[in-house]
């Protein structure tokens, strides 16, 4: 890959549809995350890349602290590249193998998922894919811990998930609907119970099977198993958010979040 106006200097990951960089912006010297989409024939989840490019306009426009802010789209001869905020951490997925976060830090990070949740509410644009791995966590240098929310929207690119995606997915979304601010939360909801507890709510393989696993999962009995140091408070609002209907969860990221506080 190679762009004047922005330089990759260490690659970072390799995820199901891009190669993910740190990079620098050459005429500022600012850190930023470069993820250049793979071809088609490199990955088994394609991101559709003109639909990338309807949805740029409006990504570009999801702006707050606890979001990773997409700066712009590289269309290259044969490559595409995305460029946003560069944050240092650890994703979500990484976070809960190396560390057990204090009930007071699961609180934490929830509030700013939640707030990061509610602008996408108030500019009608769902996430659509709040898993573990799009969540960036790192030491707040007042102490504690911050959150930011990455890859906003771009699950709507894709035709084929992967295994992830499709193991903190709404069941309402496996069943064939369209992303909602309810879908979110629930993926959100399972990517803190992820965080908490080390473990996933899910691992089928296919629709099917997971689906069965979230009508058996009992976020109540098994927070207060695996996680008895959490408050009562949290424990049940974290369920509430997981319920298998859309209907029995938050109305909105507003409710949710004036609960949770």
């Amino acid at each position: 890959m190679h762009c004047d106006q922005f330089q990759p200097e260490k690659i970072l990951a390799a995820g199901p549809s891009a190669k993910v960089y740190r990079g620098v912006e050459t005429a500022t010297g600012r850190k930023v995350l470069i993820k250049a989409v793979l071809q088609d024939d490199e990955t088994v989840c394609p991101l559709d890349r003109d639909r990338v490019q309807q949805l740029a306009p409006s990504l570009m426009q999801m702006r707050h602290p606890h979001i990773a802010r997409l700066i712009t789209l590289l269309p290259m001869e044969d490559e595409l590249a995305f460029v946003s905020e560069f944050t240092p951490g650890m994703t979500g997925r990484a976070f809960d193998a190396e560390h057990s976060p204090s009930p007071s830090d699961v609180r934490m990070l929830a509030v700013q998922l939640m707030h990061a949740l509610q602008v996408g509410e108030n500019l009608r644009q769902p996430h659509g894919d709040p898993k573990p791995s799009n969540l960036i966590i790192a030491d707040h240098p007042s102490g504690g811990l911050f959150l930011q929310v990455q890859d906003w929207g771009l699950s709507l690119a894709r035709e084929k998930q992967p295994p992830e995606t499709l193991w903190f997915r709404a069941p309402e979304l496996h069943a064939g609907g369209p992303p909602t601010m309810q879908s979110d939360l629930f993926t959100a909801a399972g990517s803190l119970f992820c965080i908490a507890t080390n473990t996933s709510p899910t691992l089928g393989t296919t629709a099917e099977e997971i689906q069965q696993d979230w009508q058996a999962f009992d976020a109540c009995e098994l927070l207060d198993h695996l996680r008895p140091d959490l408050d009562q408070p949290l424990r049940d609002w974290l369920a509430w958010l997981l319920s298998v209907l859309p209907q029995q969860r938050p109305k909105s990221v507003s409710q949710a979040l004036k609960v949770l506080m």
